[in-house]
């Protein structure tokens, strides 16, 4: 279940389109992002966070329900307890994944500091390189996974001239992740 670069960013125009049909703030995070900040590698799917509530339940089924496979369950069980949902475009079989905002503070921080990119004839929101390696180091710690930290010294090595570097510095402070951080600056 993948798709190539172009039907990856067919995909994310068309769920773009819907969010904001549906007035649903959201961004794009994950490899997704990664490929937007340095050089691309393969990935399965687009990650999206979206800031809703209960009272979106059904106004999430209605974006996707024509042109994607999902279920009514699926979109209860990520309401109520899962806060995600998995979604595949029906006819590029592209999977996306619908993150729920978290209500942490980094997760509201990281929402708010969201910037636009133009893709397919869209301006499209992206976490920002700095929120993305942070969270790329948060996904690190919990899953010891060497991909997040492969991913991570590529944003990294890619844009060193650019990184905001106090704020890598004061988000790592908060989230207990300044002694990995200080390893890869």
């Amino acid at each position: 279940m993948s798709g190539t670069s172009g039907e990856i960013l067919q995909v994310i125009a068309d769920a773009v389109e819907r969010l904001e049909k549906a007035d649903i703030p959201y961004m794009i995070s994950g490899s997704i992002a990664a490929n937007i900040y340095a050089e691309p590698r393969f990935t399965n799917d687009i990650d999206i966070v979206l800031r809703v509530g209960d009272h979106h339940r059904q106004t999430i089924y209605d974006c996707f329900a024509d042109g994607y496979y999902l279920s009514k369950d699926a979109v209860d069980d990520a309401f109520s307890r899962l806060g995600m949902l998995n979604i595949i475009h029906s006819a590029l079989f592209v999977k996306c994944d619908l993150i729920f905002l978290r209500s942490d503070e980094f997760s509201q921080n990281a929402f708010k500091r969201r910037h636009t990119v133009h893709i397919e004839n869209h301006n499209v929101f992206f976490i920002s390189l700095e929120d993305l390696i942070l969270q790329k180091l948060l996904w690190r710690k919990e899953t010891q996974s060497e991909q997040q930290l492969i991913d991570i010294k590529r944003l990294i090595a890619q844009n060193d001239a650019i990184l905001n570097r106090e704020h890598l510095s004061t988000w790592s402070q908060r989230l207990a992740l300044q002694e990995e951080m200080a390893q890869l600056l």
